[in-house]
This record gives structure tokens, C-alpha cells and sequence, in this order.
């Protein structure tokens, strides 16, 4: 098949090439070096294809208690309207979820274990901000659960235009990466912060009732992952969940064990990124691929955008489609002429700035 696409982003590929060659991208590299590579490809690409967030957006740094240590949570939030209220304020212990052998979903994951872990530090908590509580974002990022930061330049962007335009607070969780933290490190990581967000609540002056989800690619596979957990547990009510290009079914050879990178495939290699995560871990652990869940119903309401040019497009699309089987109030679109990162092209591409509206506009419809 012929796949149309914008001359942006023929000319964002071909210079994503000649960094990678500059840079000296190898699968030889050590871990760290890899990462590193990753990082400057990111940082370089996004200095000349993407554009900074509103910059009147206050970032705060938090430490929360995960399973194995401190998480780090990066928060967004317009200033307030008038002066902070109150001052440092404790965060509230995190609740054990009950077992989960027996989940409707299937899963294997032990009790819940986020309260395990050091003391956390955190900047201090001002209080509900002079108009409200304000609704929360916890946001994921993507990078085949091995690479990708809060650190990175379009990870800052992506999470200032939410917390700017969508009405929330955002808040970005620095989640542990495989291979040295094999599934389900970064998934129990993420249901942590979602713990912390409930439970800090008031302290962070966000709305507990009103948390929702987004995340692209592995980011957005945790997110499915972590709604799933979040019911099973019974653990904290999750409002809503924007989907972005989501990887949801693992166990699809003919998407996991691709060997080169080319336009027809969208998301680069694939081959090794199944391995890294699971580490012998079952694929078709519903945790894992959300698709594969034997119930879905109960799951809070989803808003998934897929790229027509990603070999992820029709299992996200399928996944929309078993929601609304289950009863679950979902939407979808499929962005045509769009690859699988395409939508961080904001700079230069109009559908990537339309993609990043249209996760805004879902984000306040499920507001209203």
C-alpha cells in the first residue's frame, strides 16, 4: 500500500535519520549511552519540529511513595487566581487494594504494594487554589516502556499545553523503565501516583473524583493497564481516559517482532521491545494487553486517537470497539497521513497541532 503523508513530515523522518547517523544510534551502545542518544535525537528534533509550552504553567517536583522507592511527579498548574492558601501539609498514607488472584480482568499482579517504599518528600502543598479544586491529568509518557523522561523537552510541552488548555492540573509520573525494571515495575509505579493523587487530594487542591488518564504509545498502554488495576483493586476512582496511538495487545507477533524501520510500519523497529519489558512475563496478561481483558465493563469512559500509518492503529481501534461492547461510553478517531509519532510535530505540522487540540477538546468534554 502507498501511504500519503505531509511533506513535514517526510522532511521529520529524513532529519530524524541524519541525527541518528550523527549521533551514532546503535543497538551496540550500552544501556545508558542508548538512552542518552535517545535523549539528544529527542531534544535536537524537538529544537527544530516542535514548540515550547505556555510557559506561565508552574512546575512542581514532588517525591511520592512507590513499591520500590520514591517516585518522581512532575506537576502543572496555571497560577492561581489569588495568594496560595495554607502551607506544607503531610501527604496521607497510601491504602492497600485488596487481592486481585481472582480479578474480573484475569490479571496476575500481586495485592496492592504501593504504600511500600521510603517516606515521601515532597515541595510544599499549597492548598485548593481561590476558585475550586481543580480536575487532575496523570500523565505517561510513551518510549517502549525503555526510554523517554519527564526531562525531555516535549514531554515539558506536551503537559504544559494540558495543564494551559484543558482545565486541570497535570501531573507527569517519571515511571521505572525496563529491561531494568521489567512489567509490572512502571505499571505499579503509575497506580502509586494515582494513590497519592487520591489521597493527597485536598493538599494538592485537585478534585479526587475527577482524575483522568493520558498517555501515548507505552504511556497509553499504562493507562489501560492502570484503569483495569484501579477497578480490580477497588482502588481509586479513575473519571476518564484519553488514549493516545495505544499499544494494547502484546502478544500480536505481526506488530512486536517487525525487524526494520520504514514508513509502512510507522513506529520504528519493533523487534526486542516486547522482550524487554516482559521478560518472560505472559503477553496476554490483561495488564499487559488491555485487549485481551475478559471484562471490561465498569472501566471509566475512553477517548482513543489512533494514526492511520502505525501498526498499532487497528488494535487501538479494536480496543474502542470491545469498550463500547462492554458499555463503556468510548470514542475514537484515526488521524489520516499520521505515523505513529507524528502528533509531536507541533512546530511544523497542522494535524499534530490539531491531534494535540483534539486531546484538550476530550479532555473538557469529559469536564463538563
Amino acid at each position: 500500500m502507498t501511504w500519503s503523508v505531509e511533506p513535514e513530515v517526510d522532511a521529520w523522518i529524513a532529519r530524524g535519520a541524519e541525527i541518528s547517523t550523527e549521533i551514532g544510534i546503535d543497538q551496540s551502545l550500552s544501556l545508558e549511552s542508548q538512552r542518552a542518544a535517545a535523549g539528544e535525537l529527542s531534544a535536537r528534533l524537538f529544537s527544530e519540529y516542535g514548540e515550547p509550552g505556555d510557559q506561565a504553567v508552574i512546575k512542581t517536583f514532588h517525591q511520592v511513595p512507590g513499591p520500590s522507592g520514591p517516585v518522581t511527579v512532575v506537576q502543572y498548574r496555571l497560577p492561581p487566581a489569588g495568594p496560595p492558601m495554607g502551607g506544607p501539609t503531610p501527604v496521607g498514607s497510601l491504602a492497600d487494594g485488596p487481592p486481585v488472584a481472582d480479578s474480573p480482568s484475569g490479571g496476575s499482579l500481586p495485592p496492592d504494594s504501593s504504600s511500600a517504599g521510603s517516606a515521601p518528600t515532597t515541595s510544599p502543598l499549597s492548598g485548593p487554589p481561590p476558585g475550586g479544586l481543580l480536575p487532575a491529568l496523570l500523565l505517561l509518557h510513551g518510549g517502549g516502556w525503555a526510554i523517554g523522561s519527564v526531562a525531555e523537552d516535549i514531554d515539558d510541552s506536551l503537559a504544559r499545553f494540558r495543564a494551559s488548555r484543558g482545565g486541570c492540573a497535570v501531573f507527569d509520573i517519571e515511571y521505572r523503565l525496563a529491561p531494568e525494571h521489567v512489567f509490572p515495575a512502571g505499571l505499579e509505579d503509575a497506580y502509586a501516583a494515582l494513590c497519592w493523587l487520591s489521597g493527597s487530594a485536598l493538599e494538592l487542591g485537585i478534585d479526587a473524583d475527577r482524575i483522568i488518564l493520558n498517555g501515548s504509545s507505552a504511556g497509553a498502554n499504562l493507562c489501560a493497564g492502570l484503569a483495569l488495576l484501579a477497578r480490580d483493586r477497588g482502588g481509586p476512582a479513575v473519571f476518564a481516559q484519553v488514549l493516545e496511538v495505544p499499544a494494547v495487545d502484546l502478544s500480536d507477533d505481526g506488530v512486536w517482532e517487525q525487524e526494520c524501520a520504514d514508513l509502512a510500519n510507522g513506529i520504528g523497529t519493533t523487534k526486542g521491545i516486547r522482550t524487554a519489558y516482559l521478560a518472560g512475563h505472559p503477553a496476554s496478561d490483561p495488564y499487559v494487553s488491555p485487549l485481551l481483558a475478559a471484562d471490561l465493563s465498569g472501566l471509566p469512559p475512553a477517548h482513543i486517537i489512533t494514526a492511520e500509518i502505525d501498526p498499532l492503529r487497528d488494535q487501538g481501534l479494536a480496543y474502542a470497539r470491545k469498550l463500547r461492547q462492554a458499555g463503556v461510553p468510548v470514542s475514537a478517531t484515526c488521524h489520516l497521513g499520521a505515523l505513529h509519532g507524528s502528533a509531536g510535530i507541533i512546530g511544523r505540522l497542522r494535524d499534530a497541532r490539531l491531534w494535540q487540540a483534539e486531546v484538550v477538546a476530550a479532555i473538557r468534554d469529559f469536564l463538563r
